[in-house]
């Protein structure tokens, strides 16, 4: 198991970590010239992007992992592992630039904190459900229903701004923000563990 998350991690440094380097540097400074502190987040998710997009290329890796001695299972749980890690990457990035920022700007860490947590949360729900999608159909037709999904989700609210009130959504939050990060984390933990075991079962269909 160890080694096939190290193989993850691999990939990442070489093939990802001067764009990765990059990007980080142009996020900090967007942030602080736009004072826009929700670009420090976008590296959260484009961790899990890179998560999936590495799997277009696994084709060759995983005819030779199927020879090793493990289990479906644990070929699925390792790319979930090391998603997980990526993720914690860009969460990394996101505390320590908004700490710097913050001293900059002003303003109070907790809600970067908070942020950091929610956006983490909702990134490897995501991934959860795209990792086995993937694996099935190819990453780019699952890439392409994601920007879909996300298209419908950003032209909705467009449509609802201004003829939806969120005030009460807003005051709930306030209220009962534990028990709303307590049932994300649920959730994502639940989805988790479906999407491995249906990557899982999909590593199996492979093997036929």
């Amino acid at each position: 198991m160890k080694g096939l998350v190290l193989y993850e991690m691999y990939k990442l440094k070489s093939v990802y970590l001067r764009n990765l380097l990059m990007v980080g540097v142009l996020y900090a400074v967007l942030t602080v010239a736009m004072k826009q502190e929700f670009l420090l987040y976008m590296l959260v998710w484009m961790m899990g992007f890179y998560a999936m997009g590495s799997m277009a290329m696994d084709e060759g890796w995983n005819r030779f992992a199927r020879a090793l001695p493990v289990s479906s299972r644990q070929l699925a749980g390792a790319k979930f592992l090391s998603t997980g890690a990526m993720i914690l990457i860009g969460d990394a990035y996101a505390l320590v630039m908004g700490a710097a920022i913050r001293t900059i700007i002003g303003g109070d860490f907790r809600e970067v904190c908070l942020a950091v947590i929610m956006v983490s949360l909702l990134a490897m729900l995501l991934m959860a459900v795209m990792l086995p999608c993937a694996l099935k159909w190819g990453v780019e037709r699952a890439r392409n229903t994601m920007l879909l999904v996300f298209a419908a989700l950003f032209g909705s609210a467009l449509l609802l701004n201004g003829r939806v009130s969120l005030n009460g959504f807003d005051s709930w939050m306030d209220n009962h923000l534990l028990p709303a990060v307590g049932m994300l984390t649920a959730v994502t933990a639940a989805g988790c563990v479906a999407g491995w075991l249906a990557m899982a079962k999909i590593y199996e269909g492979k093997e036929d």
